[in-house]
């Protein structure tokens, strides 16, 4: 409801500016305003304040309205001392309007900002919940530091349930990028995690960390574990790059490394920094 009201008034603030400017136009037009190049001058001392208003804070913007009246009254009241000039209905219509229109303006930028503000925290509410990559439909590294823990526990109190950690990390992934590509990258990125889901088991939970690398949660001892290294080596390698590029139909290359749990891991970052390292050796 916060959203909604804000844009009401936005919509609201749209409409009284373009209801000013409708005004000074006809004024421009009854009171003949454009026959004098003080007018013309004034116009544009008020679009300047207007933008002054738009990218400042609204005291800010009657602080400047001030400043700038007090110079305009001065300097009629000294040209009208001289009889060079006269103080009339403009003088007071233009002290009026550039008070009005900063005000608007301040106003109108003040809305934009709280509308900014609230979708930015809503942004990051969202960020926070979200436990799915978008493009690859699997968990990504939340959900991984959520779950973890869980499996962690598991293990734990079963011995007999052993749970390994595995870490796949696409080798060269930013010099692959920026050979072939974002576009053809993501294609690369959703034809390994398609493959990944057909190699593991369901029981087996699988994660997305970046675009580089993947984590899997395995039920299985260190055995177990080389079995599935090996057979997603022999199934990854199969992945031939874009043929048509500088590449020239290179075949992916990964390093893989897992960590089976023992009781010598603190927590889940240190079992996660573990499976890494084992990763680093694996050339």
């Amino acid at each position: 409801m916060g959203s909604l009201d804000v844009r009401k008034k936005i919509d609201i603030t749209i409409t009284m500016l373009i209801a000013f400017f409708f005004s000074m136009g006809v004024i421009f037009n009854v009171l003949k305003f454009q026959k004098s190049f003080e007018n013309y001058a004034m116009f544009l001392i008020l679009i300047v304040v207007m933008i002054i208003s738009y990218y400042t804070t609204t005291t800010l913007a009657l602080i400047t309205t001030l400043v700038v009246d007090f110079i305009y009254i001065s300097i009629k009241l000294y040209l009208s001392l001289g009889g060079e000039a006269e103080v009339n209905s403009a003088t007071y219509f233009w002290i009026i309007v550039i008070v009005i229109a900063a005000l608007i303006t301040s106003i109108l930028s003040k809305q934009i900002f709280d509308i900014q503000k609230e979708l930015t925290e809503l942004k990051e509410r969202n960020d926070k919940l979200v436990m799915i990559d978008h493009k690859t439909g699997i968990r990504n590294s939340r959900a991984l530091m959520n779950e973890m823990p869980i499996y962690m526990s598991m293990a734990k109190r079963h011995k007999e349930i052993p749970v390994t950690l595995m870490v796949t990390r696409i080798k060269y992934s930013d010099r692959i990028r920026r050979l072939i590509g974002d576009e053809k990258y993501d294609q690369i990125i959703l034809s390994f995690s398609s493959r990944i889901s057909g190699l593991l088991r369901d029981e087996d939970r699988k994660y997305i960390l970046n675009d580089a690398t993947f984590v899997y949660i395995l039920l299985a001892p260190k055995e177990g574990a080389e079995v599935v290294r090996k057979r997603l080596k022999d199934d990854i390698s199969k992945i031939v790059l874009d043929e048509d590029s500088i590449l020239g139909g290179i075949n992916l290359e990964v390093q893989i490394g897992f960590e089976t749990w023992n009781d010598e891991i603190i927590d889940a970052a240190d079992f996660l920094k573990k499976a890494e390292i084992a990763g680093d050796y694996d050339v």
